[in-house]
């Protein structure tokens, strides 16, 4: 294969994965070949010339986005008070999980996923812990702490960052993303700020 035909085929795998992406935002997992292509504007042979399956495609998609959701995250530095960092940390966090919010728990909560969805969701799902992980940790670093975060902040940051969070606000509270990200801030903040205190009255 040539460079320029090897480039095209690459154009259109990512024009396939967008399609695929917005078909999953509308539908979720019940997302079907005929919307992708819909989406994409070709034919479902085209479709099923580049992914073997229509799962091999939605998974494509939901691993897709990974680097742009960590891409868009705020990265804390010295010159950033913490306080803030957690705003805009929150901010968009949740606004990124109220996007996928169909998807995200489609691929959760849903126990009829293939294996390739099913790997797709634990990929997700290990991403989502590691971050969360890692925000404790910058946390805990930038309150002047020590040694690992303490397990209450980990906790808190897991629970108020997920998407979970954001669905229930939404759903059960009849509220949105704003109101998400606003809670999880002052619930983060509050931790952080209980917890530097312990960690500073053990010495």
């Amino acid at each position: 294969m040539s460079d320029l035909q090897e480039s095209k085929r690459q154009a259109t795998v990512e024009h396939l994965v967008r399609a695929a992406t917005r078909a999953l935002v509308d539908r979720g997992l019940d997302a079907t070949v005929d919307d992708v292509a819909q989406h994409a504007g070709v034919s479902r042979r085209t479709v099923f010339r580049y992914f073997a399956t229509r799962d091999d495609l939605l998974a494509a998609a939901i691993l897709a986005g990974l680097p742009a959701f960590d891409a868009n995250l705020p990265q804390h530095d010295r010159e950033t008070d913490w306080r803030a960092w957690v705003s805009a940390l929150c901010d968009v966090i949740h606004g990124m999980n109220s996007e996928v919010s169909r998807m995200l728990w489609d691929l959760m909560t849903r126990h009829d996923k293939s294996e390739v969805l099913a790997a797709a969701a634990e990929e997700i799902d290990s991403y989502r812990r590691k971050r969360n992980d890692n925000v404790a940790v910058t946390l805990w670093r930038a309150l002047g702490c020590t040694g690992s975060p303490a397990a209450g902040l980990l906790h808190t940051v897991n629970a108020h960052l997920s998407p979970f969070f954001t669905m229930a606000v939404i759903r059960d509270a009849n509220g949105d993303r704003a109101l998400a990200a606003e809670l999880a801030e002052s619930a983060i903040v509050d931790a952080a700020e209980r917890y530097r205190t312990q960690h500073a009255a053990m010495g």
